[in-house]
């Protein structure tokens, strides 16, 4: 009988622990296999109005500078963000033939809700940037460009929380960059610059214009997956 018992636990054991296996196999490869379509969570279009600075370096009236960008978040449900997709154009429609672009994702700090605590910061290399055939109404006339890039890391936000959303381009004084505005939103956004000390909101009444894509209650999700996993040992155990 204790042989019984002891072959039916360690049975138990190695199911669970394949199942285990088998769901950080599946995660640490990026969901290859388990991941759904990604779904629209978050969409800010824009409206060819105008722009924030995003940029971590440009000339201004030949002095280098820099301003960071935000817009706020709250989802009504969780989701686990996998792709950004945004809005934006260049100051004297000079667009590099190479950059980078950085995504964070930032807390809401207690007391007056400014960035916080940087939560996500993933920097891409010449991410996917078209064209849209329209020209933002400021300064030259600048031509609107399509970004869009999967997150390296995928990022979960939880429903009912305030996070800041930042995206800037790195390190090209020859351009600048600005990130396009929309009329869709709470008309909530902020910036930081060497000219103040610390994050200020927004005096115009605007949002940035990007989308967030990314997967529905990202729990449930991994719940299937592992008892698929354990299921299957289970069938095969039999």
């Amino acid at each position: 009988m204790n042989s019984q018992c002891r072959l039916r636990n360690d049975s138990v054991a190695r199911l669970l622990v394949g199942g285990i296996v088998g769901f950080v196999t599946v995660y640490s490869t990026g969901w290859a296999h388990a991941q759904p379509a990604p779904e629209l969570i978050v969409s800010h279009p824009p409206n060819q109005h105008g722009g924030f600075a995003g940029d971590t370096l440009f000339l201004l009236q030949g002095q280098p500078v820099w301003q960071l960008s935000v817009d706020d978040i709250v989802l009504t449900q969780p989701a686990l963000i996998t792709r950004v997709t945004w809005w934006g154009f260049y100051n004297l429609d000079n667009p590099p033939a190479s950059e980078s672009m950085r995504i964070r994702f930032y807390s809401a700090r207690p007391g007056d809700g400014l960035p916080g605590e940087i939560l996500s910061d993933q920097s891409f290399p010449n991410p996917s940037r078209v064209a849209t055939g329209l020209l933002v109404g400021v300064g030259v006339l600048p031509r609107e460009f399509r970004y869009e890039t999967d997150l390296l890391t995928p990022y979960l936000m939880q429903a009912g929380v305030p996070y800041w959303l930042e995206i800037s381009q790195l390190g090209d004084v020859q351009t600048h960059f600005r990130w396009e505005i929309s009329s869709v939103g709470n008309d909530v956004t902020a910036f930081l610059n060497p000219f103040i000390p610390d994050w200020q909101y927004s005096t115009i009444p605007t949002d940035s214009a990007f989308e967030l894509w990314g997967i529905p209650e990202p729990g449930s999700l991994c719940l299937l997956v592992f008892g698929s996993t354990v299921l299957c040992g289970a069938r095969r155990a039999r």
